[in-house]
């Protein structure tokens, strides 16, 4: 990989009651700018831009703190990385005369970009068909608890989540982070005419709020209110496997509330229970971990299963992946 041209100068700001850190970046920081090609006509790199910064964020494990933390530099180089090898792809690929429409597709992103971004993988993809005003949020929203629900079904540890946007010809990425539990949005373009890309990061509990300002920044600069747009969810299949040895561990206390389920969890990890404030829900995570390469893990019924001292009541416990707090 080349050296960047220049970091990028840059200024930080919060709002929605400081719960949203917005990092504005200076023009001469934007995908139609920024790059080792002469973008003539602007740049149509967005979709390859986001996965491969997806993928530098992969690579380089990075965690992306709260809105009261500053914009990682880490973060701002997988930025400045995906729109560098972006253009450069969508350039040797528009002289190849290869693309039947200038704007890729998510798969098609994956395809070209080969092993920049090895090991991602769509786990879903969905279009929509309404106001992006109106349905934004309960579209993330819903999808990140099914994610979360998936990795527990699945024995596997909860990762990060990769949500690529794409409305009006535009694609933006969204990092879920679990790290620290946070949402950070991801906008290569160039932004009215004083602005260029954007980072903006919320803590999940307030990703309302995020999705908000993000309906409310399109419209302002593109005077873009989308009625059809579509969301495309990745991972990378690296997972880690989870081994549920639970019946070697002390049993729980009576379930007479979510406390006594905390008590145990913290037991195994304390970073066991992630906690959904819209729903109040607890989604409950055990991370055991072991590398993919090794022997497939047992699963939760078949540890119980082959344990003579598991009454059915601790089976039923152990086997829950979400638990709501009574009132």
């Amino acid at each position: 990989m080349k050296n960047i041209p220049f970091f990028p100068q840059y200024e930080t700001k919060l709002c929605c009651e400081d719960t949203l850190r917005i990092t504005w970046f200076e023009t001469a920081f934007s995908q139609s700018i920024y790059s080792y090609e002469d973008c003539v006509n602007g740049s149509n790199a967005c979709t390859l831009i986001v996965v491969i910064t997806a993928a530098k964020c992969h690579q380089n494990n990075i965690e992306i703190g709260g809105p009261e933390k500053p914009t990682s530099p880490k973060l701002i180089l997988a930025l400045a990385h995906g729109m560098l090898l972006g253009n450069s792809i969508h350039e040797d690929l528009k002289a190849q005369k290869v693309l039947s429409n200038i704007n890729l597709t998510v798969p098609q992103a994956i395809k070209y970009s080969k092993d920049i971004v090895d090991g991602l993988k769509e786990w879903k993809s969905e279009l929509h068909q309404m106001s992006l005003q109106n349905s934004l949020f309960k579209n993330l929203r819903r999808q990140w608890k099914k994610w979360v629900q998936r990795c527990l079904h699945k024995n596997k540890c909860y990762v990060d989540l990769y949500v690529v946007l794409i409305c009006d010809f535009r694609s933006v990425l969204f990092v879920f982070n679990k790290a620290h539990d946070t949402v950070t949005m991801i906008d290569s373009h160039r932004h009215m005419l004083d602005k260029g890309a954007i980072i903006a990061t919320v803590d999940r509990i307030r990703l309302k709020a995020m999705c908000q300002w993000f309906e409310n920044l399109i419209l302002k600069c593109y005077n873009s209110f989308p009625q059809v747009y579509e969301l495309s969810y990745l991972y990378f299949r690296e997972h880690i496997n989870i081994t549920k040895i639970l019946i070697n561990l002390p049993k729980p206390t009576p379930m007479s509330g979510i406390s006594s389920v905390k008590n145990y969890l913290q037991e195994i990890d304390s970073e066991s229970i992630v906690y959904d404030p819209e729903t109040n829900e607890y989604y409950v995570l055990i991370n055991i971990e072991q590398n993919e390469a090794d022997e497939p893990s047992p699963t939760i019924n078949e540890l119980t299963n082959n344990s003579n001292d598991e009454t059915e009541s601790d089976i039923n416990f152990l086997a829950v992946s979400s638990i709501t707090e009574s009132s």
